[in-house]
């Protein structure tokens, strides 16, 4: 298996970081171990930590209604999740579950601003990575919106044509 500086190195947030600061970031990651079906977090929950897959694969999704979850993403070995939480710990928006046992690196909130705090030059590549994989991810989820909303509004009110929908974006 891929040391731990390896397994970060292939995630976006720790992609361009030097071995040096790939070490001091890995020194405080925790490796944890998750068997199959095992719930890592759920929706609306307090988040606090970042995860990155070394093996293994995890189910992120979202419940859109009462019994209605949709799997948003299947994510495998050097893709994280869960980088909400190390920006403003605020709740879950999505699931985790293991699909298949999985081994992972978490980071927790306080010890990545540790670690900015730490090593200002450091802190300000993470947060700059931080950052543009947010942005990428909130891009690629405008673009599905949008596509559900022309998709909506071709359909019409009952099976009608042509409709207008008003959905503030700011």
């Amino acid at each position: 298996m891929a040391s731990k500086g390896d397994a970060l190195k292939q995630c976006p947030i720790f992609a361009d970081l030097s071995s040096e600061e790939l070490q001091r970031v890995a020194g405080s990651a925790k490796e944890k171990t998750f068997q199959e079906g095992s719930t890592l977090f759920t929706e609306n929950m307090a988040g606090q930590s970042l995860f990155v897959i070394r093996s293994g694969s995890v189910k992120i999704s979202k419940m859109l209604g009462e019994g209605d979850e949709r799997t948003l993403a299947l994510l495998g070995p050097g893709e994280c999740f869960g980088e909400m939480a190390i920006v403003d710990g605020g709740p879950r928006t999505t699931s985790a579950v293991v699909v298949k046992k999985a081994e992972v690196l978490t980071l927790e909130k306080k010890d990545f601003l540790a670690l900015c705090d730490g090593n200002p030059k450091l802190g300000y590549k993470l947060m700059g990575n931080l950052a543009r994989l947010i942005v990428k991810r909130l891009r690629g989820a405008q673009d599905k919106l949008h596509a559900a909303l022309e998709r909506a509004l071709k359909r019409g009110p009952q099976g009608g044509t042509g409709s207008s929908l008003d959905v503030p974006i700011s």
